[in-house]
Parts: C-alpha cells; sequence; structure tokens
C-alpha cells in the first residue's frame, strides 16, 4: 500500500473541504457570496448546515487518517470508501452539471470556482482509489 500518498491524499482533501467548502458556507456573509456570484440556499440557513455537513465529513477524513497513520494502514481503511462516495458523487454532479452546459448560467469566476472544484474531486476519487482501495484490495489473502 502507498500509506504516505494516501495520508497526503487525506490531507489535501481536508484541506481544500475546509477552505473551499466548509469555512466558506458556514463563515461567509451572504451579501458578500451574492458579490462574488456564489449562489446561497435561500433561506441561507441551508447553506449554513450544508457547512456543518462539510464539517462532519472533515472530522470523519481527520479520524480516518490518524487511525492510518497510528496503525501504519491496518485500520481506518473505511475513510477511503467514505472519500470515494463523497468525491465521486461530487464529481459526478459536477460533471453532469457541466456538460450540460449549466456553467453558463452563472458569473465566469463561479464557473472557474465550479471546473476548479470537479477537477479537485475528481483527482482526489483517482487518488483515493489508486493510493487506497486498489492496494487495500491487492494485498488481501
Amino acid at each position: 500500500m502507498k500509506l504516505p500518498f494516501l495520508l497526503w491524499t487525506l490531507r489535501i482533501k481536508m484541506v481544500l473541504t475546509l477552505s473551499l467548502w466548509a469555512l466558506p458556507l458556514l463563515l461567509l456573509p451572504a451579501s458578500v457570496a451574492t458579490t462574488l456570484g456564489l449562489p446561497l440556499a435561500e433561506p441561507p440557513l441551508f447553506s449554513r448546515l450544508l457547512g456543518c455537513a462539510y464539517t462532519a465529513l472533515l472530522v470523519g477524513y481527520w479520524k480516518g487518517h490518524s487511525a492510518l497513520q497510528a496503525s501504519k494502514g491496518l485500520e481506518g481503511t473505511w475513510v477511503v470508501d467514505m472519500g470515494l462516495v463523497s468525491n465521486g458523487l461530487a464529481t459526478v454532479i459536477l460533471l453532469l452539471h457541466g456538460f450540460s452546459d449549466a456553467f453558463s448560467i452563472h458569473p465566469l469566476p463561479l464557473q472557474g470556482y465550479l471546473i476548479a472544484s470537479g477537477l479537485a474531486t475528481g483527482s482526489i476519487t483517482i487518488a483515493l482509489w489508486w493510493f487506497g482501495k486498489r492496494h487495500f484490495t491487492s494485498e488481501q489473502p
């Protein structure tokens, strides 16, 4: 198993989730989000709750990362499955949204944000499979 690469993938995932999704949804004032062209759910309470859900995912990623690191890859492998589902589904949704030309209704900065998010979630999905799932499955007796 490529444990160091898997741990780095999880660290990158945590930093991106915190900085691009959790903190903005939790802390960004609605007026600033509107100025930036970021759509918030109405009422904004739902966006704040989504930020809470992303933060809960971060707790799971951190606990899985810690378990993998402490056990040298023997425990915490569930975090790979969690990441594959979370990032894989986000990638599919962003790709479908993008291929349907739905990005064009958004302001240019938001289009870039969505495209960058799709590339990030897709890359993380591939890295989780490559450095985690593929190796955990191949090492089973």
